[in-house]
């Protein structure tokens, strides 16, 4: 593909199929099933609900749409790491495994638990008899915290993919 001048670019929550696929601009998409760690019925379920009901925003929207049966938590730091989630404006890949301390749990157990409780929501409202509305909770706040130094990411990428996506370590 290099010696051809055709671009492989990385996965991408919004733009990518199950296997390797080619966009509008005719660039090579990495596949979300190539990623160790997300298997097939997760990127079913990710495709699915993209296509029912538009791309995903943040990734709380993510999150809050999935199937998190499907779409668990191994899958989400995989697809983190591989930097499916880097459409996303104003995030970078180290805020999802970002800790406040040694005790506490990364940022994206802490976003799997928020969609957890919103879904959990959602359908006590549905089954309400009284029909109360259900009341609008804010997404938490992304943490602030130094980019990944390009070592680490090329590090992880090839770690759940096999391969250096974004760049190579001899560049």
């Amino acid at each position: 593909c290099r010696h051809q001048h055709i671009p492989v670019l990385g996965p991408d929550i919004n733009e990518s199929h199950l296997n390797f696929t080619v966009n509008k601009k005719g660039e090579i998409r990495f596949g979300m099933a190539a990623i160790k760690g997300v298997g097939e019925a997760a990127v079913r379920s990710i495709v699915e609900e993209r296509d029912a009901n538009g791309p995903y925003t943040s990734i709380f929207d993510f999150a809050k749409r999935s199937n998190l049966r499907a779409v668990n938590k191994r899958s989400m730091e995989a697809l983190a790491m591989a930097g499916a989630f880097d459409t996303f404006e104003g995030t970078h890949r180290a805020q999802f495994f970002y800790r406040e301390n040694s005790d506490d749990s990364i940022f994206l157990e802490k976003v799997i638990k928020f969609a957890n409780s919103y879904q959990e929501r959602q359908m006590a409202a549905q089954h309400s008899l009284f029909g109360e509305e259900a009341v609008e909770v804010r997404d938490p706040e992304m943490p602030e915290c130094e980019p990944w130094s390009k070592p680490e990411q090329l590090k992880n990428e090839k770690e759940v993919t096999g391969f250096y996506i974004s760049g190579h370590p001899l560049d």
